[in-house]
């Protein structure tokens, strides 16, 4: 049996790069707006309610199949959410900030609330990134 494959979400990347001057190398949705996660204590916390009226969540366009990047962006994926299917970076769901009004704000970045840190998805921050890893002590691989 064929099946059709839709590739409205291939032809567009629906997160990638961009430079921030106060955060380096940082992921933005395709209309540059900054893409963050939510966690408290590394573990990732839900963002539900009135918190996404406040940090709306990352979606794949209607189409989409799966989660697209730009050149640097690793570990994407999707998880069933309210509205579709939500991109995942690590396996962590990711948010937009509301009050990031232009490409490029990083006003979320740091703030605390509904239950937990907000921050701001860095490039080559995480473990499955294929940069160079710095050096740090002990061997634990993980957060």
């Amino acid at each position: 049996a064929k099946t059709s494959s839709t590739s409205a979400g291939s032809a567009t990347a629906v997160v990638k790069t961009a430079n921030s001057t106060t955060l380096g190398k940082i992921v933005v949705t395709s209309a540059g707006k900054t893409v963050y996660t939510l966690s408290n204590n590394g573990a990732s916390v839900p963002c539900t309610g009135s918190c996404l009226t406040v940090w709306p969540a990352v979606l794949l366009p209607a189409g989409a199949t799966r989660a697209t990047g730009g050149e640097g962006v690793t570990g994407l994926g999707d998880i069933a959410a309210a509205g579709g299917q939500q991109v995942t970076v690590d396996g962590k769901p990711v948010y937009t900030f509301s009050v990031d009004t232009s490409p490029g704000d990083t006003k979320g970045d740091g703030i605390t609330s509904f239950g937990g840190t907000w921050h701001a998805v860095k490039v080559g921050s995480s473990s499955s990134a294929t940069t160079s890893t710095p050096t740090t002590s002990g061997s634990s691989s993980g957060y």
